[in-house]
């Protein structure tokens, strides 16, 4: 009798094992997905947080050197980060940093919104003939003809005033040709390099000849801003809100309106990408003058 409890008790022993076992790898069949997913997840948090270290890495660039300095830092195992700064370049604006709502290969430029290049340290080599301007009236009837978007006025009418400061000294258009007239807009493109100015104790000096006097060396930041002297008007009676405008350096880079920092993070298979855009130059509308940031 004691024999044929005990091998009863053994049979049931592993009956009950078995289904222990079967029921233990049904639970992991559940189990091991899941804590896969929380180790996915897990690794995409850290490439995000990754990807946030990488903006402030750039950004402690930027501050320890200047908004217009670039760098690249590259991953360098399965779980860093990279970013890259770009803050130069030969044409403004540069991509993504269009703002016109009717061609998004142009920036806009109106009352109380002026443009502002950084030009220093002797950026644009060759006495500005390169530097290529270009205005126009944005094709508001949206119907591809740009002959029938005029800015009213003759010959000399001024529309855009300009200046060029230095840290020490500024350039003001002194006639009236010197300023950016309905030709320039309505024709097409222009340079600066010939035009005239006076400087602030009265010197007559051309727009290139002040620039490579007071712009070139190593403390030397200058400042070209252009903006509308007064409402503009097309065919008389029609106001015009904004002028748009593209420029070409020919082949300097300067500072490009925005640094733009493209960052990743990635950990062990998981990446997160993001493009950061700090501007360089703003201008307070109310008070009118130039920020650094």
């Amino acid at each position: 009798m004691k024999k044929t409890n005990t091998g009863f008790s053994l049979i049931f022993g592993l009956i009950i094992i078995i289904l222990v076992s079967t029921m233990s790898l049904f639970l992991l069949s559940f189990i091991i997905p899941y804590a896969q997913n929380v180790k996915w997840l897990e690794n995409s948090t850290k490439a995000f947080y990754l990807a946030n270290s990488a903006v402030e890495q750039a950004l402690w660039y930027m501050k320890q050197n200047n908004l217009w300095d670039e760098d690249t830092k590259v991953f360098s195992g399965d779980s860093d980060y990279s970013y890259d700064i770009d803050a130069n370049g030969t044409l403004i604006p540069d991509v993504d940093e269009w703002d016109s709502p009717f061609d998004n290969d142009w920036n806009t430029i109106a009352y109380g919104k002026p443009l502002q290049l950084l030009v220093w340290k002797g950026m644009i080599q060759d006495g500005w003939s390169n530097m290529r301007f270009n205005f126009r009236v944005p094709d508001f009837d949206e119907d591809g003809n740009f002959s029938d978007q005029q800015v009213e006025g003759d010959a000399t009418t001024t529309i855009l005033t300009r200046q060029l400061s230095s840290t020490s000294n500024t350039l003001f258009p002194e006639n009236l040709t010197d300023f950016i007239t309905t030709t320039d807009i309505n024709g097409g493109i222009f340079t600066l390099n010939a035009r005239g100015g006076l400087e602030l104790d009265g010197t007559s000096r051309v727009f290139s000849s002040f620039y490579l006097n007071n712009c070139t060396g190593l403390l030397d930041d200058c400042i070209l801003r252009i903006s509308p002297l007064a409402n503009m008007f097309m065919e008389g009676t029609k106001p015009i809100p904004f002028l748009e405008y593209q420029i070409d350096t020919g082949w300097d880079s300067i500072p490009t309106r925005f640094t733009n920092i493209t960052i990743a993070g990635k950990s062990y298979g998981f990446q997160k990408n993001f493009t950061v855009r700090v501007p360089q130059l703003t201008t307070d509308q109310a008070f009118d003058f130039t920020v650094f940031q």
